[in-house]
């Protein structure tokens, strides 16, 4: 495995193959800017491998990852941060150590600038915030039309594996392209909504040529949204 540039490969002995990619749009490693794997923050863990990854002067996509491979391609999937709430920095930020604790808990060894420690994951805690800046994903930077055809989204409709639960939040942003700030579409609570599954409502999202989509979630000390599926009409 090897991931300076953000493309990860897989060798049989031989010879190697590339089966990911980190994107650009998640850790930008333009202008000779790189990424740094490091041996003990790789381990087999949960049934496929996790590695950390760690940089200096790339601002965000640094923490840690894993590796699935199906029959319709591989899933790289971004899992934790390190509990100092950075994932990337003009300081370095690294993951020198992972170690698989039991089967749902992970100590994570890392380093931020000056600052270190070690962080034990544990899935049946989580962290309480009414901020939805703890807890996020973006989507990739899709592109949804041309300059002479840009397409316009007027409908949005998400779709959870639960229904929510009592201070359970949802908040759905959006960009147009990478260097532009995300812009609220909504946010969606129980006390707003109530114990729903999914949703509709409208999208006010001008005509454009790409998007990219970020969905925060906000829990409680027990619970989660379990988010399933964001669609745009």
């Amino acid at each position: 495995m090897a991931v300076i540039k953000g493309t990860i490969y897989k060798s049989g002995g031989v010879s190697a193959w590339a089966i990911a990619q980190i994107p650009l749009s998640v850790a930008d490693i333009s202008n000779g800017k790189y990424l740094e794997p490091y041996p003990g923050a790789l381990i087999n863990y949960k049934k496929r491998p996790f590695f950390g990854i760690s940089a200096a002067d790339v601002t965000d996509g640094i923490g840690i990852y894993s590796l699935s491979e199906t029959s319709k391609g591989t899933i790289l999937n971004f899992e934790h941060s390190i509990s100092e709430e950075v994932m990337g920095s003009a300081n370095p930020t690294v993951i020198g150590a992972l170690l698989g604790i039991t089967r749902d808990k992970l100590a994570v060894g890392w380093r931020n600038n000056a600052t270190y420690g070690i962080d034990v994951i544990n899935p049946a805690s989580f962290l309480h915030t009414t901020a939805y800046t703890k807890a996020y994903f973006d989507s990739p930077l899709y592109v949804i039309g041309t300059n002479l055809q840009k397409r316009q989204f007027s409908q949005l409709e998400f779709l959870l594996s639960k229904p929510l639960r009592t201070d359970e939040g949802i908040k759905i942003e959006y960009r147009t392209d990478l260097t532009a700030s995300f812009t609220t579409i909504g946010t969606y609570t129980f006390a707003l909504l109530g114990a729903v599954i999914s949703h509709n409502t409208t999208a006010d999202i001008p005509a454009s040529e790409l998007i990219q989509l970020r969905v925060s979630l906000k829990g409680t000390s027990t619970t989660t949204p379990e988010f399933r599926s964001v669609i745009l009409k």
